[in-house]
């Protein structure tokens, strides 16, 4: 009995150290930006049975190690495309190739705007599926990967559109496209170009409907055009020009009706804009500044509040965070892209009822970044669930307790004085 008793008590404590362990690792590997984009499209496939899904991967030139050979510099990765159902419990199909990339001068490398952009294609029934994307650089062995649960439709191709896809720039040739892989708009850029299929089991004239409209339902474009459709595949690219959107939330609709039959159908697409110079974890601009509780008085968060003018409040968003950019001669501004990407990872690990940023995980999260060390203890018999963060440069231990037993961690010893900075 004791020994059955002595091996479930050591059961625990390694049970214990290895969620402590695979913990951390979890949260630094989630701490770290943004390594590459990813966009999934529907298509109609040839086997009327099934659906083409297209896998566009855009991998920054800065998240490749880059090793000189000659007079040029040569990187490369493997990508691994892996289709799973919906529970993760079974491999349906897999995709595994190389791609390398050669530059000719290393300062390519360095910046996020520079990028590898690969595609690949893949047949599946209709249906929900788990799509695991993953990279591993050739030189570094590092690996980078996100999941997206993705739904795969069933394309009527008697009358039907595909997914939309945002174009970089305009092409007189579909093959040509370079799609905007990370759905991110300039807010000063005056036109949206998209492209798109359009079946047809008839030549036909059809009326296209297509739409910008706001987060809170505002109808922000509104463009009716007449097209002529043949018999199969029809592609389609087309803009919206004269824009004038606000960094904030969109939705793209472009829905087809055919007068004679009635017969309707519809593609949607999500986006956002945001203003130059503005991290990619912002896209509310309005949202953004509430998060800067943290960080901002409340005068200087009522400024932001009170300016009606939209273009103004992100030019005096930028002006607030300029003040603290601490190498005025590069286009990044290392403090508040640091700032935002806490938030963002605060809110993807510690939401519940409340939005990640605004529970106490969060908030320490924010102020002090990552910590040296995280003790998890969810299985305790004599207390409650809890968590130690241990900040070694701080000397500062903070215990969270889950009273509720639903994960909602609260900070025993509120932070004071400098500590309720960001630094």
């Amino acid at each position: 009995m004791k020994l059955k008793l002595l091996t479930i008590i050591l059961l625990i404590i390694s049970f214990s150290i290895y969620s402590q362990i695979s913990d951390q690792r979890a949260k630094s590997e989630l701490m770290s930006s943004p390594s590459f984009y990813t966009d999934i499209v529907n298509y109609a496939d040839k086997d009327l049975n099934k659906t083409r899904v297209d896998i566009f991967i855009k991998v920054p030139l800065n998240k490749i190690q880059f090793v000189k050979e000659g007079e040029t510099f040569h990187g490369g990765y493997i990508a691994t495309v892996s289709f799973y159902d919906e529970s993760k419990s079974t491999l349906l199909q897999e995709a595994i190739w190389s791609e390398k990339v050669e530059i000719k001068n290393y300062d390519e490398s360095l910046s996020s705007s520079n990028y590898n952009l690969s595609i690949k294609s893949f047949s599946a029934k209709a249906g929900n599926y788990l799509i695991n994307i993953t990279i591993e650089d050739k030189d570094s062995k590092k690996q980078y990967s996100i999941e997206k649960l993705f739904i795969v439709k069933n394309i009527d191709t008697r009358l039907g559109i595909s997914d939309l896809v945002l174009l970089s720039k305009s092409e007189n040739a579909a093959d040509k496209m370079i799609p905007l892989v990370t759905g991110i708009i300039s807010s000063k850029s005056t036109v949206l170009r998209t492209y798109c299929e359009l079946y047809s089991d008839t030549t036909r004239d059809i009326k296209l409907n297509i739409k910008i409209v706001e987060k809170n339902g505002n109808v922000i474009s509104d463009n009716k055009v007449k097209r002529n459709v043949v018999n199969g595949s029809n592609r389609v690219t087309f803009l919206i020009d004269s824009l004038n959107l606000a960094t904030g939330a969109y939705l793209l609709t472009v829905s087809i009706l055919d007068e004679s039959s009635g017969a309707r159908c519809v593609a949607k697409k999500d986006f956002i804009t945001r203003s130059p110079g503005l991290p990619n974890a912002v896209k509310d601009i309005e949202k953004a500044i509430e998060q800067m509780v943290y960080i901002a008085t409340p005068s200087e968060m009522d400024s932001l509040r009170d300016e009606k003018s939209a273009e103004k409040r992100v030019e005096k968003f930028k002006e607030f965070w300029k003040k603290k950019d601490p190498s005025l001669a590069t286009e990044e501004n290392e403090v508040m892209n640091e700032y935002f990407r806490r938030v963002e990872f605060a809110n993807k690990n510690f939401s519940h009822y409340l939005e990640g940023w605004k529970t106490d995980m969060g908030m320490v999260l924010i102020i002090l970044g990552e910590p040296s060390n995280v003790e998890r203890h969810p299985f305790e018999i004599d207390s409650k669930p809890y968590e130690v963060w241990e900040y070694y440069d701080l000397n500062k231990k903070l215990v969270f307790i889950d009273n509720t037993g639903f994960g909602d961690y609260r900070l025993l010893t509120p932070l004071t004085g400098d500590m309720t900075r960001f630094r």
